[in-house]
């Protein structure tokens, strides 16, 4: 089964798993929805991801963690076998302004645009379960600051956070169900003390 899958389309790509390296071919599609927790937050992914051309994919998605929810684009290039590079473009932002006096304008988490790159890989258990692994960087381009003006969003260079992530993926009639562990490290000094942050998703894709 794995060997045909690389001797078909040159990198993995198949008709029910879509995490890592495992690149949906053209004309395919999935849909995906998943929850859990991060930290101790509710969590929430919901998404989609078609093939654009041989070896290249993009995918639309939506995140809600606690008041948080991001907005994002992903497109997934093959560089080898089993091996992909990711490039998301994602935009965050607070349900509310401020909540019992706090404001969360130019808050860490949320309030701003960022850019990530990650390295995907993906590899499989004797037993045929799909075990993708993932690591990058996110940047945030645009933020919330105050200005002489007022809160205005300005354009920065600033390293927002680094990420590590494994899924295991088990294939099912027409998709997969998948379960996600993903950390990440705060690049900002003042929110570095926090360590690493946990997040736990479990879920399940489609293929249309």
């Amino acid at each position: 089964m794995i060997t045909a899958l690389f001797m078909r389309c040159g990198w993995l790509c198949s008709a029910e798993l879509s995490h890592g390296a495992a690149l949906v071919p053209p004309g395919g599609a999935f849909v995906h929805a998943g929850g859990g927790l991060h930290a101790l937050l509710p969590a929430a992914r919901l998404g989609a991801v078609t093939g654009l051309a041989p070896g290249m994919d993009l995918g639309a998605h939506y995140d809600t963690v606690g008041l948080v929810h991001a907005f994002g684009l992903t497109a997934r290039v093959g560089l080898a076998r089993a091996v992909a590079l990711s490039v998301t473009a994602s935009h965050a932002l607070f349900a509310v302004e401020e909540l019992g006096g706090l404001p969360f304008a130019g808050a860490w988490a949320g309030s701003g645009t960022s850019v990530g790159v990650a390295l995907r890989l993906s590899t499989f258990t004797r037993s045929d379960v799909h075990v993708a692994f993932g690591l990058g960087v996110s940047v945030r381009v645009l933020a919330l600051r105050t200005t002489e003006l007022g809160l205005q969003r300005v354009g920065v260079f600033e390293p927002h956070h680094a990420f590590g992530e494994v899924t295991a993926e088990w294939r099912r009639h027409r998709g997969s169900v998948f379960l996600t562990f993903r950390a990440e490290v705060p690049l900002r000094p003042e929110v570095q003390l926090l360590g690493y942050l946990p997040t736990l998703l479990a879920g399940r894709t489609w293929s249309l």
